[in-house]
């Protein structure tokens, strides 16, 4: 018997490339449930800016505090806070008349950290796999989410540079003139 050809053996190379691809193809579609955003009436973001906040975030905090932007604003969030409360660690301040250092601010309606932790959800669905339930779970739970919420806020405060926005925790330095 003859060794091979060069053609015999490219014509078994492709025929075996098409079978891997068949193959895969029949794995890809067996793949079920697939995972995607949805949308939902109460708040003004469609599928296209979902994806493009999804891409252009390499992480779940990066993913939160974008989509936070795209549905409240710069500037009507730097004004909330995920509690409403005043921080723990100036709740006690008080300025010289008297009045409190930290006041409370808006706090973030519970539908809005709720939608956020479904869009998390579903980035994570979308990475993983929609079967990967746990994973899901542990990237789009609430407290995880409500973090990421205030280091957004707390990360655009300061760098607006305006003492106000900080709500007391900026110190002054004084002059050694």
């Amino acid at each position: 018997m003859s060794p091979p050809s060069e053609s015999d053996k490219a014509t078994s190379d492709d025929l075996a490339l098409r079978y891997s691809k068949k193959l895969l193809d029949l794995e890809d579609k067996q793949k079920i449930p697939t995972a995607r955003f949805t949308t939902n009436p109460e708040f003004n973001v469609t599928v296209e800016q979902l994806r493009e906040i999804n891409e252009r975030c390499a992480t779940d905090s990066m993913f939160v505090g974008m989509l936070c932007i795209q549905l409240l604003g710069v500037d009507h969030l730097k004004r909330m806070s995920v509690t409403g409360q005043p921080s723990h660690r100036f709740i006690n301040a008080k300025a010289a008349d008297g009045s409190p250092i930290c006041k409370t601010t808006e706090k973030m309606h519970p539908t809005v950290v709720n939608f956020i932790c479904d869009k998390v959800a579903e980035r994570t669905a979308i990475r993983v796999g929609a079967e990967n339930v746990a994973t899901i779970r542990k990237h789009s739970d609430i407290k995880a989410v409500n973090r990421f919420i205030a280091t957004k806020i707390s990360n655009l405060r300061k760098a607006s540079g305006n003492p106000s926005n900080n709500q007391g925790t900026s110190r002054s330095i004084p002059d050694e003139n």
